[in-house]
């Protein structure tokens, strides 16, 4: 079956360097750079801006003097400097991450290879302006004519380039999982962060504080220093022994007619495939044969990997939605009226949609999209937008590249849904 090369929130054009991160006079060095680029996150949503000459928007880029007044220096540390500053402090300083270096410029290049260890090009960072709201408010004054506005990456991120969305995607997955780690899990302290943001430790006390805890076992041997977590979880277009369908299931705090694939969380012990059919039975019953995979998908929601199948059930299979009683319904579903939900711009969620869901704790794995549209031709499902990578697999049977179960493959249908 034909894959695509990236699905939403992949595809950035930076090199991470992740060898440099521990190098703070590179990243300090980089940071303060005329070149440098500082993306602002706000309650995790990026600053946006219309892009010149045309309604396109793009994200917000500043420079060094625009933010440093409101970080202290160093900006960055190391494990070794951790002793010369107290927790507190650590605690109370702004969040500031490295995301990588944009070689583009060097890339056009016929020389394709790099010629230093350290790339040459513009470095990017991300900046959590939560706790900044006088940055904040001069930022969108700084862009007042450009309709500066923090995205809702849920249900607003369709608006973003591919590269801008990977960059932001990456930028709030790195923030959201510093904000859920703050403390050791060894002792319990207030860590922080290393490696320009990308690893957590718990550093010796200071001092001052006088603290009579013994030191942290972080410190020596096989240690529990926190670094970035990515969760996989399973997703699946489950696909008729027999016939022409495809199996969609609907919670019960989605949106009416919203339906989507199957999906889960890995556990323990498990392979892809033996997650995919553990997953398929305790939500619908069915009983799954022949797992294919197909392509995956970083989502920051707050930090997964999406590893997207496709699958075959058993003949004689029945479905049952009591098993886990996640579902409060699963059918199956004729490929031709995929194909026409998968072609409605109504397939969006809006933010008041996707809100809802998140509030109750069902934000797993729908997708999202710009706010829905009203339609006079409304289908009878609704389905994931193009953002999300249940589309893409939906898609592809729909577009008749895949051959397995009762669904063949057919060339004569081009479609780009």
């Amino acid at each position: 079956m034909a894959q695509p090369a990236a699905n939403y929130y992949s595809g950035s054009f930076l090199n991470r360097v992740s060898w440099l991160r521990q190098d703070t006079k590179y990243i300090e060095k980089s940071l303060k750079s005329e070149r440098a680029k500082i993306i602002l996150l706000n309650h995790f949503d990026p600053l946006v801006v219309a892009q010149t000459g045309g309604d396109a928007q793009g994200l917000a880029l500043l420079a060094w003097d625009n933010i440093k007044a409101h970080l202290p220096e160093p900006a960055f540390l190391n494990d070794k400097e951790l002793g010369s500053f107290t927790v507190d402090e650590q605690d109370k300083k702004p969040l500031i991450v490295f995301l990588g270096i944009d070689e583009r410029a060097r890339a056009s290049k016929q020389d394709a290879l790099p010629t230093s260890t350290h790339p040459d090009g513009p470095a990017y960072f991300a900046l959590e302006s939560t706790l900044l709201p006088d940055l904040n408010e001069s930022t969108l004054q700084r862009f007042k004519d450009r309709d500066p506005q923090y995205l809702h990456m849920r249900a607003g991120s369709a608006v973003l380039s591919m590269h801008d969305v990977a960059i932001a995607g990456q930028a709030r997955a790195l923030m959201e999982w510093h904000r859920r780690n703050r403390f050791c899990p060894s002792c319990g302290r207030a860590t922080a962060p290393v490696w320009a943001g990308y690893k957590r430790t718990c550093p010796p006390p200071a001092p001052a504080t006088d603290e009579k805890k013994p030191p942290c076992t972080t410190s020596r041997g096989a240690h529990a220093s926190q670094y970035p977590r990515t969760d996989p979880v399973t997703i699946m277009a489950i696909v008729h022994p027999t016939e022409n369908k495809v199996l969609l299931g609907k919670q019960a705090s989605w949106p009416k007619g919203f339906y989507s694939c199957l999906a889960g969380f890995l556990e323990p012990g498990e392979s892809l495939e033996e997650s995919v059919k553990r997953e398929v039975h305790e939500e619908s019953g069915l009983r799954i044969k022949d797992v294919r995979y197909h392509s995956s998908q970083p989502w920051p929601y707050p930090g997964s990997l999406m590893l997207g199948a496709i699958c075959v059930a058993e003949e004689g299979s029945q479905i049952r939605t009591d098993l886990d009683n996640e579902l409060e319904d699963a059918r199956w579903v004729d490929v031709s009226d995929v194909r026409a939900a998968l072609g409605s711009k109504r397939s969006a969620l809006s933010r008041h949609e996707v809100d809802k869901m998140d509030s109750a704790g069902q934000a797993k794995v729908l997708g999202h999209g710009e706010d829905a549209q009203q339609q006079s031709d409304k289908p009878t499902i609704r389905l994931p937008p193009k953002t999300a990578i249940a589309h893409v697999l939906l898609a592809a049977i729909a577009n008749g590249e895949v051959s397995m179960g009762g669904v063949q493959a057919d060339t004569t249908l081009k479609g780009n849904l």
